[in-house]
């Protein structure tokens, strides 16, 4: 009964927030209509301005659930955002090779944060804290004017459009306008998928709720 008592009242939350936003949409819908706010392309919005907020966010949830803290991630995604913005106009390295040496750095400096927090048992806070400062001074020394990127590879990946058959509407010069989105949304609600089936159906996703509710039984249970 406890459990069914549990799972009640996290699916009251989650309802009451879905709720809200619904209502609150519908309510700048409402007042907003003569702006455009109505249209299908200005909720695929959302989902477009927030994909990477998205990806950011599976990440700290798994960290939440074990009772840990990050306060690095905004520091070290201004660090990447440098690192490629510099590597490609300054250092003219192709996208690609820039993207991998991207995703390799952030994986080392995840594993490094993660053996201090996990094996040397320092607390997350200092740790996360460390690296924040961290990737906040190596952006300043990679550069510290803005950066803007005109590789054309780089360019052609951000303008790919992938248009949906529905929601469309006849703008003024009489021309159909269907609602798009970028395949980063698509990247982003892909991994939204698998991290819920990874935390609810696989042993190491409930392993993370049982750090998170006792990491000294976890570890016993292990």
């Amino acid at each position: 009964m406890k459990k069914g008592k549990q799972l009640n009242q996290t699916s009251f939350l989650l309802m009451i927030t879905i709720v809200l936003f619904f209502v609150m949409y519908a309510l700048g819908c409402i007042l907003f209509k003569e702006q455009g706010f109505a249209k299908t392309q200005n909720f695929l919005n959302l989902f477009i301005s927030n994909a990477g907020l998205i990806v950011i966010g599976i990440g700290m949830t798994i960290v939440m659930i074990t009772g840990g803290i990050d306060i690095s991630v905004g520091s070290f995604v201004a660090m990447a955002c440098m690192m490629l913005a510099w590597m490609m106009e300054r250092a003219h390295v192709g996208a690609v090779p820039a993207v991998i040496i991207v995703l390799i750095t952030g994986i080392i400096f995840g594993l490094v944060q993660g053996f201090l927090v996990a094996y040397m048992d320092i607390q997350p806070f200092i740790v996360t804290l460390a690296g924040m400062f961290f990737a906040r001074g190596m952006t300043a020394i990679i550069s510290k004017d803005m950066i803007s990127i005109t590789n054309e590879t780089f360019m052609a990946w951000a303008k790919v459009k992938i248009y949906l058959p529905f929601g469309g509407y006849v703008n003024r010069k009489g021309v159909m306008i269907y609602p798009y989105i970028y395949p980063t949304v698509i990247i982003a609600l892909v991994l939204l998928v698998l991290a819920f089936i990874m935390l609810k159906y696989t042993k190491f996703g409930r392993s993370i709720y049982a750090i998170g509710g006792s990491q000294q039984s976890a570890s016993c249970w292990a």
